[in-house]
């Protein structure tokens, strides 16, 4: 084989053994994403099943399992608005899912912040299309702060994800991909003098 004719990179992630992991990474951030949508509608359907028990004292003085619904957002801003946060949780599950398929975060912090924001923003997003309103039930006693639930954890855990990806990752990833392209460049342009030379 000559070195005109070695598989591209191209070729190689197509490649049986490229296509298997490639599946078994798929299968993972969909199962954790469906693991993150289940989890967050159970404590859900438990905190309502059990509202009259409710609340209880987790931590005393710091935190409470309480029932309350919200049909706006934090701190119950934008009230009523029920549509709207369906077409936004709409729009961006589908730019998340772009963003995945394109492969255009490749860093663990990247991608996983963006699974536990859109886990999050589904959860969140499917009681508002079926009830118009969100259960909240974690209720911090020490600090006068928003009554939040499970889907409100997965978002803000993501967003602390992409934070970290954003301001120490993204520059450097994408400095190494135009690296990278530019001495793939270089190699294509001394194989193609080489072969002209013969």
């Amino acid at each position: 084989m000559s070195r005109t004719d070695k598989p591209s990179p191209a070729l190689c992630a197509t490649s049986p053994g490229g296509k298997s992991k490639l599946w078994i990474v798929w299968l993972l951030r969909i199962a954790v994403f469906a693991a993150l949508v289940i989890a967050d509608q159970i404590v859900k359907k438990l905190t309502e099943t059990n509202a009259d028990k409710l609340p209880v004292k987790v931590v005393g003085g710091v935190l409470d399992i309480t029932y309350t619904t919200n049909t706006g957002a934090a701190f119950s801003m934008l009230t009523g608005a029920r549509w709207f946060f369906v077409v936004i949780v709409a729009l961006s599950l589908a730019a998340i899912a772009f963003i995945l398929i394109k492969g255009y975060f490749k860093s663990a912090w990247g991608v996983w912040g963006l699974i536990f924001v859109a886990g999050g923003a589904l959860g969140n997003g499917i009681d508002r299309a079926l009830h118009g309103y969100v259960v909240d039930m974690f209720e911090f006693k020490f600090i006068n702060f928003a009554v939040f639930n499970v889907a409100d954890v997965w978002v803000t855990t993501g967003a602390i994800c992409l934070f970290v990806y954003l301001f120490f990752y993204f520059d450097k990833e994408h400095r190494q991909e135009a690296r990278s392209k530019k001495q793939e460049a270089r190699s294509e342009r001394q194989e193609a003098r080489s072969d002209s030379g013969e």
